[in-house]
């Protein structure tokens, strides 16, 4: 009896002693991850400071912006205490602003809102050529920005909402993240591409659509891909692949330099009033590790007319 005693509390005891260490191991190790957690998190704020100087250098030394500035290049991965970390930056006025769908005019000495027919016509041509339902698409988004609760043809105001799960209503405000389009209508579904695989909608417009806190954006001739060259209208693919091969040459100074390129019959004909040959914001991808633990940060830029920079918005979330 006093040996199998001896033996129960041994076990006990060993079981005691293996639980104690175990959960000593989970603590140092939680420790450790939150401790690298707080670095990786200072680091990935650092590279915003980081951008700021390159991109108030880059406003110092040049009166345009391309894709041959020191911004647009991609950095290879830096050694940090622990890990590493790299970034890159991209201009957003290469791409569409979705929140110029919506312009406010003066009517009967009043401000209306209204959809912006420039940049509808815009849009859709952009989201038919990555094939897209265009139609709809567009027009949930002009009803989620809009100030109103009437219906576009094939919109969604806050009736259709209100039926979720949760429900929620319209915003009938601009969009302030790129990420809120996941709760539009339509944009949650997947597209299948010409291979027959699945993409979400909201990955196969990310690159060409943002959200920018102004309107009448102007797009950066310099700086805007195929596709969104293409959506500015009454040009061909050949027009866009010249002005493309043209600005590899050289970037356009001026956007008379950027119509002219375009080969135009009748450049006066050719809307440019929201065309440019610099930006102003620009957004930072950047992923900082150290140990197991990874930050991903997405931070939108602002440089003003004197070169200086402040952040407009900051997300912590895999692009």
């Amino acid at each position: 009896m006093a040996l199998i005693t001896a033996l129960v509390i041994t076990a006990i005891a060993v079981a005691l002693a293996a639980t104690l260490a175990y959960r000593q191991q989970v603590s140092i190790r939680l420790a450790g991850n939150l401790g690298a957690l707080e670095q990786a998190y200072q680091y990935a704020t650092g590279m915003e400071a980081w951008a700021g100087i390159i991109l108030r250098n880059d406003f110092q030394e040049n009166t345009i912006d391309s894709l041959d500035d020191t911004w647009a290049t991609l950095l290879p991965p830096i050694p940090i205490p622990g890990g590493q970390m790299n970034g890159q930056l991209f201009d957003l006025q290469a791409r569409l602003n979705l929140n110029d769908l919506i312009e406010e005019v003066k009517q009967d000495g009043e401000v209306i809102e209204r959809p912006d027919p420039s940049q509808v016509a815009r849009l859709k041509v952009l989201f038919s050529r990555l094939q897209l339902p265009a139609e709809p698409l567009v027009d949930v988004l002009i009803d989620w920005l809009d100030g109103n609760e009437q219906e576009s043809q094939a919109g969604a105001e806050s009736a259709y909402y209100r039926i979720q799960q949760p429900p929620y209503l319209a915003a009938n405000s601009p969009l302030v993240s790129l990420s809120e389009l996941r709760l539009l209508k339509g944009f949650n579904e997947k597209i299948k591409d010409v291979d027959g695989n699945e993409r979400d909608i909201l990955a196969k417009i990310a690159t060409f659509v943002a959200v920018l806190p102004t309107k009448k954006t102007r797009i950066n001739v310099n700086t805007a891909p195929f596709d969104v060259l293409y959506a500015l209208g009454n040009i061909d693919e050949t027009q866009v692949a010249n002005v493309i091969e043209d600005r590899k040459q050289e970037p356009f100074a001026s956007v008379t330099d950027f119509t002219r390129s375009l080969g135009l019959a009748n450049p006066g004909d050719f809307p440019t009033d929201r065309l440019g040959v610099t930006s102003d914001y620009f957004l930072l991808q950047g992923l900082v590790q150290i140990g197991k633990v990874r930050v991903f940060i997405n931070s939108i830029l602002f440089r003003d007319n004197t070169g200086r920079t402040r952040v407009v918005s900051r997300e912590f979330s895999e692009p």
